[in-house]
């Protein structure tokens, strides 16, 4: 898993965005930090109160943050309809995507 989150757009912006804050983006402890920040915004989206805290340590705006990974989240969110056709799960994640956009 860790492997699939560390190929997508979203983790590269934001492990850019660690190192231009300043962060050892090297230590172990802060790689699996972005790594599970990825994992949890690819598949369930940030909280907007997660949002602010990750926004306001990386130095940008909760939706610069929010479009970083919205439209890679979108995709993935397609692809799972499409590979599992279980449409009441998927129709309630996408109704909280759509709420949040």
């Amino acid at each position: 898993m860790a492997n699939e989150i560390t190929s997508t757009a979203f983790y590269r912006w934001l492990l850019h965005r660690c190192r231009m804050a300043g962060y050892d983006t090297n230590a172990l402890e802060k790689r699996t930090e972005i790594i599970m920040i990825a994992s949890v915004a690819l598949s369930e989206g940030l909280t907007p109160e997660a949002t602010g805290h990750i926004a306001d340590a990386l130095g940008v705006t909760p939706q610069e943050l929010t479009r970083a990974y919205l439209s890679e989240m979108r995709q993935k969110t397609i692809t799972e309809l499409l590979a599992h056709p279980d449409l009441a799960a998927l129709d309630t994640q996408l109704n909280e995507i759509a709420r949040t956009a």
